[in-house]
């Protein structure tokens, strides 16, 4: 008989390998505003002089 009990196995890892996760990117590609170069989604865009613009970006 084997002394595993349960017949797991635990792995040896190296937890100080040094793996550091990328950073979160977005892989939404919405429109960007003319002002502040933040995404504009269709809810909140206003368009003036051609451009999107965020509803509070654009002061008249």
């Amino acid at each position: 008989m084997s002394s595993n009990k349960g017949g797991f196995r635990l792995l040896n890892r190296d937890l100080t390998s040094g793996y550091k996760p990328t950073q979160w990117r977005s892989t939404v590609s919405a429109p960007s505003c003319a002002l502040c170069n933040k995404a504009v989604f269709p809810a909140e865009e206003v368009i003036g002089a051609g451009q999107k613009y965020h509803k509070l970006c654009l002061k008249c």
